[in-house]
């Protein structure tokens, strides 16, 4: 990645500070991102991979540079639920669909693993707001909760 997003280096010190230094339990970490927190997600999850990760929420954001950089590696990582607005001029719609295509393409990928809303009527910032508050229908919290992982030790 090459923008101020890129964010993998600080969020795996920040993941690190917080499993030591808090009553964390390693199997139940999250990460959800809006926007650039999104985009350093997937940065996050192309450079590190999702031992670390029990699910990932990601909002507004691209895996596009995500791609790029780790390709069919991402089959392997932690179940994602992706959203974005249909209307969205800031990141276009087409910057989370297409690595997503190409990430369900390869071989191996759990693909109920790797989930993607498109709000119809939403733009870059609406979309957010539906998504944290439940409004649109979907609950993200009980859906991160469903997922644990085995961190690797």
């Amino acid at each position: 990645a090459n923008s101020d997003c890129a964010i993998a280096d600080d969020l795996s010190g920040f993941l690190g500070f917080a499993l030591s230094a808090y009553n964390v339990d390693p199997a139940r970490v999250y990460l959800t991102g809006i926007s650039c927190g999104a985009i350093g997600i997937w940065d996050y999850l192309a450079k590190n991979g999702g031992d670390a990760v029990a699910a990932t929420v990601t909002i507004s954001g691209h895996g596009e540079w995500a791609f790029e950089e780790a390709g069919c590696e991402l089959a392997q990582m932690p179940p994602m639920w992706a959203f974005h607005g249909a209307e969205d001029d800031t990141v276009p719609v087409v910057h989370i669909e297409g690595p997503i295509d190409r990430i369900r393409a390869c071989e191996g990928t759990d693909a109920a693993g790797l989930e993607l809303t498109i709000y119809p009527d939403a733009d870059h910032i609406s979309a957010i707001a539906q998504t944290y508050d439940g409004s649109a229908g979907h609950d993200i919290y009980a859906w991160m909760l469903e997922h644990t992982n085995d961190p690797a030790e």
